[in-house]
């Protein structure tokens, strides 16, 4: 009789145990599984409701640094614009004198061609070339005084108007083309004494011949 009620003890005993051990890993109760499940929802809209009062903010930010940098162009347009106004005058000036300088030395250039001219027909020589030298100086030299007369104009009418960088880069290429139609036509008429002086040489060594 004893030992039936030692058996039905341990029995229930053992029966308790089994109640109060965890379950095995994927055996868990559907209310364990239940529980995490709303956790890990709980986490994931915790997650969006900060973004969500992130974006408003950052978005913000944005407008405020685009405002700010079309704030600084219109600044920066603005000074530009008063610099530019402020030297208009003097822009004027030194156009004119540029344009005057240039005029004087293609009178000294023309000078020079006339010269040279008269030397080789005096000479009596015949250079192959000299026709063809002529008619170079001749189409250099007018290229050369029209970018010249176009650096005068710009000078008198010159003006920053609503957009000085537009304006300032008209004044730069005018410049630029008279520079280089001065430079060209310089070296024409150098060509021409070259070739022409060649003949002086060949005269004197037929008279020392």
């Amino acid at each position: 009789m004893n030992k039936k009620i030692t058996y039905i003890v341990t029995a229930v005993v053992a029966v308790a145990g089994l109640g109060m051990v965890r379950p095995a890993y994927g055996l868990e109760a559907p209310e364990t599984e239940r529980s995490e499940r709303q956790e890990t929802r709980q986490t994931t809209d915790d997650s969006r409701t900060r973004t969500d009062k992130r974006q408003p903010s950052r978005q913000a930010r944005d407008d405020n640094q685009a405002e700010a940098k079309q704030k600084d162009n219109k600044n920066r347009a603005a000074a530009k614009l008063r610099a530019c106004t402020n030297r208009e005058t003097e822009i004027k000036k030194s156009l004119a004198h540029v344009a005057e300088r240039a005029t004087n030395h293609i009178a000294v250039f023309s000078k020079i061609t006339e010269r040279t001219q008269a030397f080789y027909e005096k000479k009596g020589k015949v250079l192959d070339s000299y026709d063809a030298l002529v008619a170079d100086v001749a189409a250099k030299k007018t290229a050369a005084e029209a970018a010249v007369a176009n650096v005068k104009a710009v000078s008198e009418v010159f003006t920053c108007g609503d957009n000085p960088q537009a304006a300032l880069q008209s004044v730069r290429d005018v410049l630029k083309a008279k520079r280089s139609a001065m430079q060209t036509y310089k070296q024409s008429v150098r060509q021409l004494i070259v070739d022409v002086k060649s003949l002086q040489s060949e005269t004197t060594a037929e008279v020392k011949q």
